[in-house]
């Protein structure tokens, strides 16, 4: 009996993630979906048929839906064959060439809107040498858009290159790699084959077979990425384009706001919009979320995978790698560029003038919380990992499977929930589950740490976990009859050999949280403890100011620095054997 109750407590350990997280994410969401239902005047399905009696609502829904297919399937036809080309062949500075493809992915999304708002402005390098004026939409622009019919038409365009360029990353992480380890003799053999003596051929018994489950899986990420894209939708929609995650985030500041013996809630309207609209956006992407998750578990036949060194590319490729290059590079250059100047010449007062106001509390704030979010998410994620590969284990050894099974599915599934709300939905979720809970609580500094860390642990338990998987059991029990105890083994052989994937883990932790935007912008923005994004959101809103839109440079351009810094380590430490993911 005794021994029976020790087995018990032990295992009660296992317990402790999937608690903090029901108590810390799932508890405050249900809070604050229970708090809009009691401050909105209308049922659930009456606020579902009221979405067009606002100007941010009237079209959300469908803008979100549509801006997200057609940027998916604009992002595929340029991130493809990028891929491919990336994958294929060796070219000179290839690792810069993909670091520098990679790099978007992480590059806070704030700072991506600055930078092409720079780059597309009038007079900025996109207008000198194309003549193209997508901000202000004259000339050719404004024709085009009336004999198209197609209202702002430079704005949407504008938006579609921020989107490409901010997801064309997803497909170099998740398609170049397949290509890359591909086997030559299998290109070889596709080729004496009389379907595949000619290209089209090839792409069809070769290419598609071997990427079409990778290349779709990248796909539906873009469309959830860009059908809840906020900052550039913010910036760049003026007031017409809105998705629902703009909708949200700028009608949910008074969502929830009852007062108390009030007859009417000062929020009603608002809590029945954000209601509606939460529910909408978290069922179409969950739905896409299944969709991938169908997609990575499609089996694949099993590839040789390579030995051979890569070819060096074809000249006639050159041209289209420099300009997806320059592509990729453009929007990061004008940010720089920008900072040294004020009123069109070059000057050094932004720079001077940031360190010595208010820019430099952002950016201690951003600092602070994204170590906090490190050291709270990468101890917490192995923890969780840990968990899960236990119960698989016992599952495999034939212990209650289902119930190990079960287990290991939801602490997995449960840290990555997340995924499925979106960083403003985060934002949300935790101030009016606040003001459910205390309203006094919201001015405390730990309460953007809830939105950091919930928006950063999938990805950190997406790299963590997969690398446990792959980890072979033999190194294990080696060092088991040398007389370790489970804890040193733990230590000195199991941690070692995850060193790699913790600081690729920690280093994409630290980047999410010093760009995080969405979840701050409906928490904290207009609070002592506002981050950086914060900071450059602000600064670009004051037009007058001659000193705000440099100043906003500076900030981008350290926020970059940081991000840019982050992913050299991370690429450092990534094994090849990791293959697509991040």
């Amino acid at each position: 009996m005794g021994f029976g109750n020790g087995l018990r407590i032990r295992g009660l350990w296992q317990g402790i993630p999937a608690l903090l997280l029901i108590i810390i994410m799932v508890v405050p969401i249900l809070l604050a979906w229970q708090r809009l239902a009691d401050t909105s005047e209308l049922s659930f399905w009456q606020s579902l048929f009221n979405l067009d009696s606002r100007r941010q609502t009237k079209n959300a829904v469908s803008f979100s839906i549509l801006i997200g297919l057609v940027s998916a399937l604009a992002t595929a036809l340029i991130g493809l064959p990028l891929s491919f080309m990336l994958g294929r062949w060796k070219w000179r500075g290839h690792p810069l060439l993909k670091l520098l493809a990679t790099l978007p992915f992480i590059v806070p999304s704030i700072v991506a809107t600055l930078g092409f708002l720079e780059l597309l402005r009038n007079g900025g390098i996109f207008h000198t040498l194309s003549g193209l004026d997508l901000i202000s939409e004259k000339g050719v622009i404004s024709d085009v858009g009336e004999i198209l019919g197609i209202q702002h038409l430079g704005w949407l365009i504008a938006i579609l290159m921020a989107h490409i360029w901010f997801n064309i990353a997803l497909f170099v992480r998740l398609v170049e790699p397949v290509i890359s380890r591909l086997d030559e003799k299998m290109l070889e053999q596709a080729m004496v084959l009389p379907a595949g003596r000619s290209r089209l051929g090839r792409i069809r018994i070769l290419w598609l077979p071997l990427t079409w489950a990778h290349a779709a899986s990248a796909m539906v990420l873009t469309f959830v990425f860009c059908a809840t894209s906020f900052a550039i939708i913010l910036h760049f929609g003026g007031f017409e384009f809105y998705t629902m995650e703009r909708a949200m985030a700028e009608l949910g500041g008074s969502a929830g706001i009852c007062a108390k013996g009030a007859s009417r809630c000062y929020g009603a309207d608002a809590s029945a919009v954000v209601m509606a609209l939460s529910s909408i956006q978290l069922l179409i992407i969950l739905s896409a979320l299944w969709l991938q998750s169908f997609l990575a578990r499609k089996k694949q036949v099993p590839w040789p995978i390579s030995q051979n060194k890569k070819k060096q590319a074809p000249k006639v490729l050159w041209v289209p790698m420099a300009l997806l290059m320059i592509f990729l590079a453009a929007p990061l250059i004008s940010i720089f560029v920008a900072s040294f100047k004020v009123k069109g010449d070059f000057s050094l007062r932004a720079w001077s003038a940031s360190f010595e106001g208010e820019m430099f509390s952002h950016l201690e704030n951003s600092l602070f919380y994204a170590g906090m979010t490190a050291l709270i998410i990468i101890p917490f994620s192995i923890l969780c990992c840990e968990i899960c590969i236990l119960a698989e284990k016992r599952a495999s050894r034939g212990i209650n499977p289902r119930l190990n099974q079960f287990w290991s599915a939801f602490n997995e599934n449960l840290a990555l929930t997340p995924l499925a709300l979106s960083s403003v939905m985060i934002g949300l979720g935790v101030l009016i589950g606040i003001i459910r809970i205390s309203p006094s609580l919201i001015q405390e500094w730990w309460i953007p740490l809830i939105g950091h860390c919930m928006v950063a642990l999938p990805f950190a338990i997406k790299c963590i976990l997969q690398a446990m998987r792959n980890l072979q059991p033999e190194h294990q029990e080696i060092a088991a009859t040398l007389g370790l105890t489970p804890f040193e083994n733990w230590l000195k052989i199991r941690l070692r050999l995850l060193k790699s994937p913790i600081i690729v883990a920690s280093s994409l932790v630290i980047a999410i949280s010093l760009g995080e935007f969405g979840a701050s912008w409906v928490v904290i923005r207009a609070t002592s403890h506002a981050t950086l994004p914060m900071f450059i959101d602000s600064a670009i809103s004051r037009p007058f100011d001659s000193l705000a839109r440099p100043s906003a440079m500076v900030a981008s351009t350290i926020l970059l620095t940081c991000c840019a810094i982050l992913h050299l380590a991370a690429e450092r430490f990534r094994g090849s054997s990791q293959g697509s993911g991040f």
